[in-house]
């Protein structure tokens, strides 16, 4: 009989150690959780080393379909503990060799989990993003004076000129968005802009960031992006998420 080594999984960090929802979830590859330590918990689960040893990981981490599974079933996870509490998400695929390793962890970096969770309560982290409409420039008649080359450079010279001059209004609105989140948020985040690959929207996007925002606060929020929106700009808003973006927690 081969005996597959195992690890334990680590993906959020709690306060709390009643999370009604908790069993009706499963982990990587299906697996039950459990928590471990005490104020703070861990929730965790078994994983095979065949997966997430170091060189079976290094390869899988390039496998995509693979890479889209273990994401989806760890923001599974680490979603049903937030709902319960204020949670500090772990970065993905962060394993220890065992639930004592994972507890020793929690015990060396208590007071600076005590502390996040303590800045996190009662707050949610929110996305926004604002696209740019990609609108086509109109040809330009030429004069009846100018070469076919001239006229050729000129309207060249003017798409340019217009680009430039609606790139820059769709910039600066696009900060007016941003400034205006900042003030309701107590920590806003700014990512690069995703490809409109990955968006599957046309229109190039010209703002990416997130805000952890008080609950009392969000009202506030939803009436910002309604008049932003209402003003003719493209402004999307994901959420509310587990603050992935406002957790920096030394978990090696």
């Amino acid at each position: 009989m081969v005996v597959t080594e195992q690890a334990t999984y680590l993906y959020a960090v709690t306060g709390t150690q009643e999370i009604p929802g908790l069993p009706d979830v499963r982990g990587i590859s299906a697996a039950p959780l459990r928590m471990v330590g005490a104020d703070p918990y861990a929730v965790v689960s078994t994983v095979s080393l065949n997966e997430f040893g170091e060189d079976a990981l290094r390869q899988n981490l390039e496998n995509r379909q693979w890479l889209e599974e273990t994401a989806t079933a760890h923001h599974e996870v680490v979603e049903a503990v937030n709902a319960a509490g204020p949670t500090a998400p772990v970065r993905l695929c962060t394993v220890y060799r065992d639930d004592e390793r994972g507890e020793e962890m929690l015990r060396e970096q208590k007071s600076s989990f005590q502390a996040t969770l303590a800045r996190l309560a009662g707050r949610r982290e929110w996305g926004v993003q604002v696209f740019s409409p990609a609108r086509p420039t109109e040809n330009q008649p030429a004069s009846a004076s100018d070469s076919p080359g001239r006229a050729y450079l000129e309207q060249l010279r003017s798409q340019r000129d217009e680009r430039a001059s609606r790139d820059h209004a769709m910039a600066a609105r696009a900060e007016d968005v941003h400034n205006s989140m900042a003030e309701i948020a107590t920590a806003a985040r700014r990512y690069p802009p995703q490809d409109r690959r990955l968006t599957g929207i046309p229109d190039p996007m010209i703002l990416n960031a997130a805000y952890l925002v008080d609950i009392s606060a969000e009202p506030v929020l939803s009436q910002n992006i309604a008049h932003f929106q209402r003003a003719g700009l493209d402004v999307r808003l994901t959420g509310p998420w587990a603050p992935y973006s406002f957790v920096e927690l030394e978990t090696s």
